[in-house]
Formats: C-alpha cells, structure tokens, sequence
C-alpha cells in the first residue's frame, strides 16, 4: 500500500503552496486468486536492547515507540521499497501542512484521531511535545527541537511552528522525528518512563528491560480495518541464538550482515524470504588536510587511484555491494552521483585500473615519495563494514609502495578522533545529510579542525544548506561530491549488502532497512498467511 501524494506534499511544503490529504488509505486489497490480508497472529520480533524505559525520545536505535507512538508526517512507503533511496514524505496526525515563509510552518491536524485513553487528539499535545523536547537533556531526540523557536496551538486543529533559522531540511529531519505525546497525561503527573498513552496502532501490554515487550492491537485505531496483527512482541536475544529461533519458528524475521551468514539463515529456513538492502554509512576516506604527505593534492589523488572499488566489493562485501560516492551513500539515488556516471571517473572505472595504478605511482614520485611512504589508517573497530574496507585498502595501497598500518578504535577513542581529527588517513562516515557535510567539510564547520579551507566548496555547501527546491538541491549535492573527488578530500568507499530475512509467512512489513529490523507502522499493513504458519503459532493472541 503507498499513500501516492508523498511527493506532491512534499513540493508543496517546499514552495510553500497550501496541500490537501486524501482519505487515509483503505484496508489492503489483494489482487483476484491471491491471499487477501488476513486478521490476527502476533509479529515476533528481536531487538537491540536499548530500551530502558517507554519514553519515546530515549534512544534511535529504539522499535517499542514506532508501534505507539505517531508523527506530523511520516515516510511513504510500500512494501519492497527502501524509504532513504528518494525520502519522500507524507501526511500522519497532521493532515496538511504548509510553509508560510523560510522559517514559518503552519499545520492542520486530523479531526479523526484519539489517544489510547479515548480523549481527542489536538493541537496542544503537539505544542506539549515540542516544549517537552526543547527542556530535555540527555534525550536522543532533544536536538529535532532545537532549532525551533517557537510553537503555538492556533486553534484545536492548528499548530504553528516558527524555526530560529531556515533549514529546508526541518519537516524531514525534525518534525518526521517528533513523536506525539499527550499533554493531559503529563497534567496528571504521569511519566513517559513508564506510562504510553498514544494515537497509534498498538498499545502497551508489558514491559521489561531485561527481557523485552509485548503491544496489543489498538480497537481505536483512526485508520478504519487497520491493524492486521493482534500484537507484536520484541524480545531481547542475542544474535546468536537468532537463527535457532528463525529455525523454529519462534521469530518472525532478522537481519543478517552480510552474505555467508544469508546462506546459513536460508539453509536452516528454506522457504523464508529475504531483502537486500545497502547501510546508511556513506563510508570512504578521509584525510589530515593540513600536514604531510595528504596536504599535498597529489597524494591524495594517487591513493584515490589506487584503491579498487569493485576489488573492495568482491573481498570487503562477499561479493554483494554497492560503491559510494564522495560524501553520499551510493544507493540514495536522489542525491549521490549515480552510479553509471561515478564508475567512468578515474579511480572508480573498472576498466583503467593499469592506467590509474601508472598514475598513481607518477604522483607519488611528483610529491617527493618515490621510494613510497607509511602510514596511519584509524577505523571504527566495532563496525561491521569498517574492518573489510580497512584492510582491503591496505592490501591495495601496498602496491603502490604505501605501507599502512591499520589502528581499530573503541566507541570512546572513534568519538574523540573524529571530533579532534586526530588522524593520518580515516574511515569516516556522512549519513547526515547536508548538515554533515557543512559542518565537516565548510571552513567554518563545526567538525572542520584540519581542513578542506576550500571557498569554491564553502560556497557550494552554502548554496546548499539555504536551498529548499528539491530538484536543485539534488544538483548542488553533486556538485559539492563532484568537488570532493576533483581535489580528492574525501574518497568514496563501498557500502556492503545486508539482508532482512522473513519467514513465509510474513506478508507487507515496512522495513526501516537499518541493523535491526525494525518496522515502520504508518501504515500498519502487516499481516500473516495463517496457512503457512507452524502449528503452535496459530491463533496466538498476546
């Protein structure tokens, strides 16, 4: 099912037109001689184990508060389709929005809606959760009202939203990670660390830190017919008693890393189904810009001709990857330089790589580094896709004469090197968006300790970080990753390939295609095939 005005709503907002909703979508229809959806079964899933507590702001990485707990807006999406690729957006509690001017929003919201304890839902919960999050510290999510100066409930079904400082990036990265919460249960003196009353599909049934959670359909749900499921449970279990639990039955789907370990799920599951999707990381090198030998353009550029990419894919990703782009994951297709026009630039063509490999040991000599030279590669030792791309770099250098001595990081040490630049040569990450690249990459970036000083590119990103039309804020991105590859700062890696596995009997979940499979709930489409279930799961209720 998709809600098919994403994309209108999201022109709209950008140029400030009032937008109109549809009906929230009808129950799913199957095709004529297929399964039509069906009621009932309880979704069991595994989770990280980062829930503490039920408030909705605690922490990202989170499944509990999606099945409560809605947005303003939300992602459209349907089934099969990976959400980051085009990022378009949808109505949810709001119905409408528009952009008044760069830093005014105004939303009208659903008429339609309750909370779970049967009061209407308006506009002075928004308000609440958006003053909620602006006095909170400590909380994952504080930072999507920081940039908000002011909220006011116009009327009932009104809420207008005033941001310090333009950012065409808001309705994405703020408000689709505002999560609603009730004002009158806060009134009561009732927490958010132990109380979830909320407009979504599910409801709070139990809750335990150690051992995981269990939601039950919500009757008063605002979208007629929906949910299928009569209940989802998230249980705490390691990764390695995932695939007993696959095999038996007792979980509904996973996520494995990478392609040996797909094998391994689909030989103990025959009949399961799987996804692949790419990670979010954008993951290539970086370098010290200000000291020997990577302030000099001409060593930079012979690493970048140095490294190849589909090597990397074949040894770093089993196979299975896709390449990035200077700055941009290479699988979001409305930003990164598409693949096609990437794989003919030197360093990233396939079919010159003898050329590149000539090349890249002229520049050495030019630099004065004819006899090669040593150096430092820190990475992030706990990532799955770091290590590989690590050490396949390092193999690939070593012929050019570039000796590389690999250093893994713990979280602590990674968060300081990144922050203080402490580095030679680094595998960094940009999954930020434009704001990750203004503040690393622009002169007066807040992360920008040892360069780029580039003005071409501080103007570039400056364009950027002001543009709300989409169209041109996609070719300013390319630009700035046209940028990045012309005076070699930042050289693409790979991303590698995960897997979501699904038994058979899963029907329409919405992946959020991250570590862990954790769905997305508008719409709660999710259904089983009960004729393809195990015995003992049949007519389970939670």
């Amino acid at each position: 099912m998709r809600l098919k005005t994403a994309l209108f709503f999201a022109c709209c907002a950008a140029i400030g037109v009032a937008c109109a909703a549809p009906a929230p979508p009808p129950a799913q229809q199957a095709p004529s001689g297929q399964v039509q959806p069906r009621r009932g079964g309880v979704l069991h899933l595994p989770v990280s184990g980062t829930e503490t507590n039920l408030n909705p702001y605690l922490a990202g990485g989170s499944t509990i508060p999606g099945t409560m707990f809605e947005t303003l807006v939300a992602r459209e999406v349907k089934p099969g389709n990976n959400w980051n690729e085009d990022q378009k957006l949808a109505p949810w509690l709001a119905d409408r929005w528009e952009r008044l001017d760069p830093n005014t929003y105004v939303f009208s919201l659903r008429k339609d809606v309750t909370w779970h304890d049967g009061r209407a839902f308006g506009a002075e919960d928004v308000v609440h959760s958006i003053e909620y999050l602006k006095g909170a510290r400590g909380l994952a999510f504080s930072a999507r009202a920081g940039n908000i100066a002011s909220s006011q409930a116009v009327d009932q079904q009104t809420v207008r939203i005033v941001t310090s400082k333009p950012n065409p990036d808001f309705i994405r990265n703020d408000i689709l990670q505002v999560r609603i919460t009730q004002k009158q249960m806060a009134s009561e003196g009732q927490n958010l660390e132990t109380t979830a009353i909320a407009t979504g599909p599910f409801k709070i049934k139990q809750f335990d830190r150690g051992t995981g959670w269990t939601v039950v359909r919500n009757d008063r749900y605002w979208m007629p017919d929906l949910p299928y499921l009569d209940g989802i449970a998230g249980h705490n279990i390691d990764r390695s008693a995932m695939l007993a639990a696959m095999a038996s039955g007792k979980l509904d789907v996973m996520n494995v890393p990478d392609k040996p370990q797909l094998d391994t799920a689909r030989a103990l599951v025959p009949d399961s189904r799987f996804e692949k999707f790419y990670g979010a990381n954008g993951y290539g090198l970086f370098f010290a810009l200000d000291a020997p030998p990577y302030n000099d353009y001409r060593v930079r550029q012979a690493v970048n001709l140095g490294l190849d990419r589909q090597d990397m894919v074949v040894k770093g990703a089993f196979g299975d990857g896709i390449v990035n782009a200077p700055g941009v994951a290479g699988w979001v297709k409305s930003l990164a330089i598409p693949q096609e026009e990437l794989l003919k630039l030197p360093g990233y063509n396939p079919t010159t790589k003898s050329q590149d490999a000539a090349q890249a040991k002229r520049l050495l000599a030019e630099a004065g580094y004819s006899g090669g030279l040593r150096t430092r590669l820190t990475f992030n030792g706990d990532a799955t896709n770091a290590r590989p791309i690590a050490e396949v770099t390092a193999s690939q250098l070593k012929d050019l004469g570039i000796e590389v001595t690999l250093a893994p990081l713990d979280r602590a040490s990674l968060a300081k090197v990144e922050q203080d630049e402490s580095f030679e040569m680094h595998i960094l990450t940009f999954g930020g968006g434009r704001g990750g690249l203004h503040e690393r990459l622009h002169s007066q970036g807040a992360l920008n300790k040892r360069g780029p000083y580039d003005p071409e590119l501080d103007a570039l990103l400056d364009k950027l970080m002001a543009e709300f039309d989409e169209t041109e804020t996609q070719n300013l991105t390319r630009r700035v990753q046209r940028r990045l590859y012309d005076r070699a700062y930042f050289l693409g890696a790979i991303e590698r390939a995960i897997y979501t596995v699904y038994q058979p009997w899963v029907n329409d979940m919405l992946n959020n295609y991250g570590g862990f499979p954790i769905p997305f709930w508008a719409p709660p489409i999710t259904w089983f095939d009960t004729d393809l279930m195990p015995e003992h799961r049949r007519g389970e209720k939670p």
